[in-house]
């Protein structure tokens, strides 16, 4: 459709007329009575001016919190740098006072909204950028305008002015949403895309009204909801195989990793199908959980791929969540798995490259067996001596805490999400472990 032209769109004359909102009024009048304006225009025409670092900060923190925009198809991309780039911009220079709302950067919004509806898609990932949105431009006016600062008496207009602002661009995604809901006609294959996206999206609400609404939308879907699902993500798939013959399957091969999700009895058999068509794929297949948790179930298996990409879980074609429990858990929140690291494995941490790799690995060895060191010994391909001197350094090193059940359980699953990192050269640990100061 043309930019001009789509259905039901105002023209851009139309759109200029109602675009004058009553928030920039109260900016303007705040800003003519009130001292300091001079600085705050000042301040705020800076940041309009060198918007550019700012627009790719706001881009990776989207693409970093919101797992749609992780890996999007090309066009997405552009799409999304789009609106990062004429949102800021048309923010800063409305608030500096140099140019009116732009009815060609609503649009834009409402298209956004448009293009969502006539995929079949909800309009989760756009507010959850919305919201992601409004608490970056909130941190940023907070920084530049210290309390000390002539222009700080404006931070409370400024904030109210953003608010207001994202508000008025989720309206428009509101609308194009609608628009585009209007214009869709409802196939099976949108109304299973809208369930897996309501699958996939996370919720607060309780149990049994999530499981409500996701029966109900299942069943306009013409989709048997089974108690349990899978979530599958597979990685390097150029040909997605026909599924239609297994029951209660839902797939977007679109998706980056692609998506299945499934009844625990058919996941394996789905997993071999993948492999057999791509010889290169790599697939993470969880546990089975109730469909008010597939939103979880599907990160976990994102979070497999992005493990074994790492060398953190084995380079396996197949990889089952089920059997990397800890390794999800720690690496789901890589602060505490370092702060972990921090505190139970600092011994290690003052050694060289070489030793904390051999000590490590010896460390791990025994605390998951108990076996003798000459059991450890053949399994890590060493001489029994060897095991016996390592041991011996891994005891003056750590003294009485491996004698604390406590402080070895810690230590024994911390090891387990932390050695690959260390065998594949990852020096993030010890890093972090000199800036603290901790290596003096």
């Amino acid at each position: 459709m043309s930019e001009d032209r789509e259905p039901g769109y105002e023209s851009l004359a139309e759109d200029a007329q109602r675009l004058r909102p009553a928030w920039l009024n109260d900016v303007e009048a705040s800003l003519r009575r009130a001292h300091g304006a001079e600085e705050f225009i000042v301040l705020v025409t800076s940041l309009a001016a060198n918007a550019g670092p700012l627009e790719q900060q706001l881009l990776a923190r989207l693409r970093s919190t919101i797992p749609a925009l992780a890996s999007p198809r090309p066009e997405d991309l552009e799409r999304t740098q789009r609106a990062v780039h004429q949102a800021t911009r048309q923010f800063l220079e409305v608030l500096s006072g140099v140019s009116e709302l732009d009815p060609r950067v609503s649009r834009l919004f409402r298209k956004i909204g448009f293009d969502e509806a006539t995929r079949g898609h909800t309009l989760a990932v756009p507010r959850k950028a919305l919201l992601v949105s409004t608490r970056w431009a909130w941190q940023v006016l907070h920084r530049r305008m210290p309390a000390d600062s002539p222009a700080y008496r404006h931070l409370g207009a400024a904030g109210d002015a953003l608010l207001a602002y994202l508000d008025h661009l989720e309206a428009e995604v509101s609308n194009g949403h609608a628009l585009g809901l209007r214009h869709v006609r409802m196939r099976p294959a949108t109304r299973q895309r809208q369930l897996i996206d309501a699958l996939l999206e996370t919720s607060t609400d309780d149990q049994e009204r999530r499981q409500a609404e996701l029966s109900l939308l299942a069943l306009g879907a013409g989709w048997p909801l089974p108690q349990t699902l899978v979530a599958i993500r597979a990685e390097g798939i150029t040909d997605f195989p026909d599924l239609s013959s297994m029951v209660a399957v839902a797939a977007d091969p679109d998706a980056s990793p692609a998506l299945v999700l499934c009844g625990a009895e058919c996941a394996d058999a789905i997993a071999t199908q993948l492999l057999e068509a791509n010889a290169d794929a790599t697939v993470a297949l969880t546990w089975a959980v109730p469909p008010t948790q597939v939103a979880d179930a599907d990160r976990w298996a994102r979070t497999a791929l992005t493990l074994a990409t790492r060398g953190v879980l084995p380079a396996h074609q197949v990889i089952h969540c089920g059997h990397h429990p800890v390794e999800l858990w720690l690496h789901a929140e890589p602060g505490i798995r370092q702060w972990l690291v921090l505190d139970v494995l600092h011994p290690l941490l003052k050694e060289g490259v070489n030793s904390r790799k051999v000590l490590g690995q010896t460390m791990l060895a025994w605390l998951e067996s108990r076996d003798s060191a000459g059991i450890v010994a053949t399994r890590l391909g060493v001489h029994t001596q060897t095991v016996r001197y390592r041991w011996k350094r891994i005891s003056d090193l750590f003294g009485d805490a491996l004698l604390d059940p406590d402080r070895v359980t810690a230590i024994t699953m911390t090891l387990r999400a932390t050695l690959p990192l260390w065998l594949s050269g990852d020096q993030s640990d010890v890093i972090t472990f000199r800036e603290t100061g901790r290596s003096e």
